[in-house]
């Protein structure tokens, strides 16, 4: 929980407030702050940690406290972080849903590619799955963006740099060393290494 008993204007609140939920905050204050609508403030929004820069989504409940006159005196709640539990309730989302796909089909090409969707933007901006079949080469089944022109980027990557020719980073290094990569951000540095041409950091990019 959050608490706080220094005073505070409704333009700070909404300093702390994550752009896009600032608007539906703003109408809560508004209605909270009328003294016909009885002055309730119930809200959840996303914000940013001031100390540690953290996003993190926050249910609020509250009350305008006004005087005999109507004019609003104090405001009294508490607001409570429940990013976890929202984290948590989308990854069960996410883990029934996948649960449904994988029963759907016995077509490995159609059940990959709907799985790329579903993980397309839930959990990620983009997605692309690579199979190695028996004693052949490696095989892209799914390559899925939120930004759909940026498939025919994807395309043209794997067109003209598939992962034979790229021993040094991505699925081929995976499969060589039997071990996964987790690269949590990609560097200038990252993307010479794994360069196998003069154009291939710009598409990378």
């Amino acid at each position: 929980k959050l608490l706080s008993a220094a005073p505070f204007t409704p333009e700070e609140l909404l300093r702390a407030v994550h752009p896009d939920d600032r608007e539906r905050v703003a109408e809560a204050l508004g209605r909270a702050f009328d003294a016909r609508l009885g002055g309730e403030y119930v809200v959840e929004y996303r914000t940013r940690g001031i100390e540690d820069g953290r996003h993190r989504v926050v249910s609020t409940r509250g009350r305008v406290i006004f005087d005999q006159l109507g004019r609003p005196e104090r405001f009294v709640g508490t607001g409570v972080d429940i990013t976890n539990e929202l984290r948590a309730m989308e990854r069960l989302r996410f883990l029934a849903a996948v649960s449904t796909v994988l029963s759907s089909s016995f077509d490995y090409r159609a059940t990959l590619s709907d799985l790329a969707r579903l993980a397309v933007p839930e959990i990620a901006d983009w997605c692309v799955i690579e199979m190695l079949s028996e004693g052949g080469p490696i095989e892209q089944v799914a390559a899925v963006h939120s930004d759909s022109s940026k498939e025919a980027l994807a395309a043209e990557l794997r067109r003209r740099f598939p992962p034979e020719l790229v021993p040094r980073a991505g699925i081929k290094h995976v499969l060589a060393r039997g071990r996964t990569a987790f690269i949590p951000v990609v560097t200038e540095e990252l993307l010479a290494g794994a360069a196998s041409g003069p154009a291939h950091p710009e598409l990378l990019r």
